[in-house]
């Protein structure tokens, strides 16, 4: 499909649009998270009387503000998050952090390392071979991920008062799987598996007893069976410490081929709050995995 017939069959993605150039900030969250659900999936939104998961998720932005969740989605302010909870040998080494790109300093850094931005989406670099790698390219695109405060898109309003960072950390050679439990209150209700972490190309999902779910969420479905991690049960279990207290978290674990486990992020979100489950039924059956009445 192209572009232009893209908006000829759905002119109401033009908002989208509009919102992705920053275009929409006048417009209040709530007018914002109806037009923009309309347009992705043709109805409007119960927000008085949630019952699917992606209406529950715009009800949580409206209604369920507690002030550390911005700690949470801050990917350098989580690591001592997690730390406090579960120890620091789940959370990646931090090598630097520079307010400014034109401070960082290569010279601080090991061979390998990753360079990344804590407020935002797809801020991410990977410095594997440091005679290929090209600073200057690093540096302007970082620049522009530290202009973007990412609560406009989405109205993720954990974001919006996260001050951007640009932080180095460790590379972790072999990756071999990402783990992603989506959980609500302390009870894990379903698992992940995405076979390229920084891909992020295709995925199944598994309950707690590795039994396959009936569902994908917003990537295409791996063709083959994943065998169950012999660190399931470790899994379960950090992801039941972290998420309870939060009506819905979405934890993301990645895994070397020599069995290391780290956290990678906390995701208050999924996909913006706007999750393409296939089959679509699967909205309804996930919106019954959180409990709105238990929200402050």
């Amino acid at each position: 499909m192209s572009v232009f017939r893209k908006y000829i069959d759905n002119p109401r993605l033009l908002y989208c649009f509009a919102a992705s150039k920053g275009l929409t900030r006048w417009v209040s969250d709530e007018l914002h998270l109806m037009m923009m659900y309309k347009a992705l999936f043709g109805v409007a939104p119960d927000l008085d009387n949630p019952r699917s998961f992606n209406e529950k998720m715009q009800w949580l932005k409206l209604h369920n503000h507690v002030e550390s969740y911005s700690k949470v989605v801050d990917k350098l302010a989580v690591k001592d998050w997690v730390s406090e909870r579960v120890g620091r040998g789940y959370v990646n080494d931090t090598y630097a952090v520079w307010q400014d790109v034109d401070d960082i300093d290569l010279s601080v850094l090991p061979n390998h390392y990753v360079l990344k931005t804590n407020h935002d989406c797809g801020g991410v670099i990977i410095c594997n071979n440091p005679d290929s790698f090209d600073i200057a390219l690093v540096k302007e695109k970082l620049r522009r991920h530290l202009n973007v405060n990412y609560y406009w898109g989405c109205r993720e309003w954990p974001y919006k008062n996260v001050k951007p960072l640009v932080f180095a950390e460790e590379y972790l050679e072999c990756i071999e799987w990402e783990y992603q439990t989506w959980n609500s209150y302390g009870d894990v209700k379903a698992i992940g598996v995405i076979t390229e972490p920084h891909g992020c190309n295709k995925k199944r999902f598994y309950d707690t007893e590795w039994r396959e779910c009936p569902f994908v969420s917003s990537l295409p479905k791996l063709e083959e069976p994943v065998e169950a991690p012999v660190e399931l049960m470790q899994i379960i279990e950090l992801s039941r410490i972290l998420s309870a207290d939060f009506p819905f978290v979405r934890i993301d674990f990645i895994k070397t081929r020599n069995g290391l486990l780290r956290l990678c992020e906390m995701t208050l979100f999924p996909a913006g709050g706007f999750v393409k489950w296939q089959p679509p039924e699967w909205d309804m059956q996930a919106g019954s995995w959180i409990d709105l009445s238990r929200c402050d």
